[in-house]
């Protein structure tokens, strides 16, 4: 029994371990609130989570046969856009390219 604990919680740490988190802040076009933003993509799920001022945008899934996702919404009236594509490197390491947009202005830019 103590030897299935202790599996089953490395198993939760190494899946708890397995995402990536990048933070940054946006101020909308004639706004005065900063927005803190927060993407998450999980390793192994491939999902991809965005967070404005700590409320879920998406929850998004690469599409399975292109690897793609291309999302809309709005957050406080600005329409937000979730782009990412799954891409090759030059050594045929795979990578997804993430573009976030707000109001349509490019907010970030990030590699996975």
């Amino acid at each position: 029994m103590k030897t299935l604990n202790i599996f089953l919680i490395a198993i939760l740490i190494l899946i708890l371990a397995c995402s990536t988190s990048q933070e940054l802040t946006y101020r909308p076009v004639d706004s005065k609130e900063l927005w803190n933003i927060r993407i998450e993509k999980g390793s192994v799920s491939g999902q991809f989570e965005v967070y404005i001022n700590d409320e879920m945008v998406f929850e998004e899934t690469p599409d399975m046969f292109n690897d793609r996702i291309d999302e809309k919404t709005t957050y406080k009236d600005y329409p937000v856009r979730l782009m990412v594509n799954k891409e090759k490197d030059f050594w045929g390491s795979e990578e997804y390219n993430l573009l976030l947009f707000i109001n349509n202005e490019l907010v970030t830019q990030m590699k996975y």
